[in-house]
């Protein structure tokens, strides 16, 4: 619908390009958020977000613009993820991981000893009722939700991801991005498939490691760091290059209708990046192949290239 949602320390703010719209928790009433710290937005269907807030999850409809359900266990997630149907998986205490099924409305708790909550990297979907939970170990596990009506949800297998330790990790467009603890960056297009080598980030220093996004943008990787920093590096690796420096940017998100990046800062408010040069270009009255003396009130152009 072209909205664009953007989660605060006060509130879910909705944005259609001219104006902005606030949504904030609201005491007594249980359709509002959980709470006005929102500290990640993924979606939840074709209609529907969730918004992981300081006080619990919340199921909000950006059609209906109100919270259809809340979970006040799940406080500050982070790792959480969909698939296309609506399905989600999240990880917020050890040993186990919530699976959200969206035939059933409910979610339900799944053992998986070992799954420490401070080493989950990563969460993503790599498929419907797929989901993958990739630690710090470099090992990723899978979990399936069952095809037929019973929702069952299972572990099917674990693969080592990265033989070196995962410092952080992001799932984009199909492709999952690893940084290690070296400040090597990798991509690995398929689980099970050697890591492909881009960029050394060390010589940034400590900066180097933290990265906070990334984004497939032009011929492009586009890495946001909470250093202060956006960087650039070709599709198929190289340096990363310095691009902006001004602030220290928390997320990366690619515009699905325009050419453009939006970044998240920290205090800053939100960014806009372009990586093309601006398309526009005075013209001089002494320039047109006509003399025009009067005031010009207006400018149109037409289908055929025509000037009035």
């Amino acid at each position: 619908r072209g909205y664009m949602w953007f989660g605060t320390y006060d509130g879910l703010h909705s944005w259609n390009g001219r104006d902005t719209e606030v949504y904030r928790m609201e005491l007594d009433n249980d359709k509002s958020l959980a709470s006005n710290i929102i500290v990640k937005i993924v979606p939840a269907g074709p209609d529907d977000i969730w918004v992981s807030t300081s006080m619990g999850l919340s199921r909000f409809s950006t059609v209906g613009r109100t919270v259809s359900e809340s979970y006040m266990q799940y406080r500050e997630v982070y790792q959480i993820a969909s698939d296309n149907a609506g399905n989600t998986l999240l990880v917020s205490r050890d040993d186990f991981v919530s699976v959200y099924l969206r035939e059933k409305g409910e979610f339900v708790d799944v053992p998986a000893e070992g799954i420490r909550l401070g080493d989950v990297v990563e969460v993503w979907s790599s498929g419907e009722g797929v989901f993958n939970v990739l630690s710090r170990d470099g090992y990723a596990r899978r979990f399936c939700i069952a095809d037929d009506s019973s929702g069952n949800v299972c572990a099917a297998g674990t693969v080592l991801v990265s033989d070196n330790p995962v410092k952080s990790s992001f799932y984009e467009d199909g492709v999952l991005y690893i940084l290690n603890e070296d400040a090597q960056f990798y991509k690995v297009s398929s689980v099970g498939e050697s890591p492909l080598f881009l960029s050394d980030l060390s010589e940034y220093g400590d900066a180097g490691l933290s990265v906070s996004g990334v984004c497939h943008f032009g011929n492009c990787l586009y890495l946001s760091f909470y250093a202060g920093f956006l960087g650039r590096i070709p599709e198929s690796g190289g340096q990363c290059e310095m691009v902006a420096s001004d602030y220290r940017i928390f997320c990366i998100e690619k515009d699905v209708r325009q050419d453009i990046l939006w970044l998240g800062t920290d205090g800053y408010g939100v960014f806009m990046y372009c990586d093309k040069e601006v398309p526009f270009k005075g013209i001089l009255m002494s320039d047109l192949p006509l003399s025009i003396k009067k005031p010009v009130r207006g400018v149109y152009t037409d289908s055929a290239g025509n000037l009035f």
